[in-house]
């Protein structure tokens, strides 16, 4: 498409991970946006700028605007889900980790070195290393499965939403969209 005229044609430039693009377009196309160009992003590999044309004019312009601004909250809150799913047991299980191998390397050193710390302070030191163990080893992998299944939920539930704002918007335009 050449020069547009602003007063004629409204245009938009989504930013979309690559194995996206034919999602983001289908969405796209339901509100009356035609591809104009898809273009590899200048500054992230995985990255693609899709350019949106459509008529400036169209019925129900307010109405379908809306609609699209909650489409776009929930892909964009989808694509964090899928970015984020298991964060927290992730930096759980790393932190753990980190607990666990200084434990281990005090109690190497505290050997080797003959460092004369108190009994006390041993057994402390054991029961804190065996305690990590078993949060590491049977706690972690449930806190790990939890997180990936509410993540797999909300994400259901957000392309769910997603298709219920483009059945709204079919009916507003009476044009279904075909994916």
């Amino acid at each position: 498409m050449e020069e547009k005229d602003y007063f004629e044609y409204d245009k938009q430039i989504i930013f979309a991970k690559k194995d996206k693009v034919e999602e983001i377009k289908g969405h796209y196309s339901s509100f009356g946006w035609k591809v104009e160009k898809v273009e590899d992003n200048t500054r992230y590999e995985d990255i693609v700028d899709i350019t949106f044309f459509r008529p400036h004019k169209i019925k129900s312009k307010d109405e379908l605007q809306l609609l699209q601004v909650h489409m776009e909250e929930r892909v964009n809150e989808v694509a964090k889900y899928e970015k984020h799913k298991t964060r927290k047991s992730t930096v759980l299980g790393l932190s753990l980790g980190f607990a666990i191998v200084l434990c281990l390397l005090f109690t190497v050193l505290n050997i080797t070195k003959d460092l004369a710390v108190p009994l006390w302070v041993q057994i402390v030191l054991a029961i804190i290393f065996v305690s990590l163990i078993v949060i590491e080893v049977v706690f972690l992998p449930k806190i790990y499965n939890y997180e990936l299944k509410k993540s797999k939920t909300e994400i259901k539930r957000l392309n769910d939403e997603i298709t219920n704002i483009l059945e709204k918007v079919e009916k507003i335009t009476g044009e279904r969209n075909e994916k």
